[in-house]
């Protein structure tokens, strides 16, 4: 095995889907690989939940939880990407503010007359559960 002065330098600019294809190619290589990207979108979401329930309190966590879980069984039967349902901001202030009617639901950022008619009772459902 070469030493690593010796090995062939590898430069893949772009952490895109090809970019990140291209290095896991190359692991199985005896190459040195540097990946070039001005983003790391590896860590942006993780971020964002992160921000999103820095506002909840530690009472609130286990109905946050439990939207998520809904929700992602809702985008898996669907097929899309679990912010389509409701983004993560939504659900905080779904959790926190746990609205017991339609009406409080559709007064929270994030749910609309669609979301609402599409997903409101599922949610007060969700909500029911931990309100009693």
């Amino acid at each position: 095995m070469p030493s690593r002065s010796q090995r062939p330098q590898v430069v893949i600019v772009g952490a895109g889907f090809g970019g990140l294809e291209a290095s896991k190619a190359l692991a199985k290589v005896d190459v040195d690989v540097t990946l070039v990207d001005a983003y790391n979108h590896h860590c942006f979401q993780p971020l964002l939940y992160q921000v999103a329930t820095a506002a909840l309190s530690p009472a609130d966590q286990p109905l946050f939880e439990a939207l998520r879980a809904w929700r992602s069984g809702e985008a898996k039967a669907q097929h899309v990407p679990p912010y389509v349902i409701f983004h993560d901001r939504t659900l905080t202030e779904i959790a926190t503010a746990k609205p017991g009617s339609r009406a409080a639901l559709e007064r929270i950022n994030g749910v609309g007359e669609g979301k609402l008619a599409r997903y409101g009772e599922a949610v007060l459902a969700v909500v029911g559960g931990f309100t009693g």
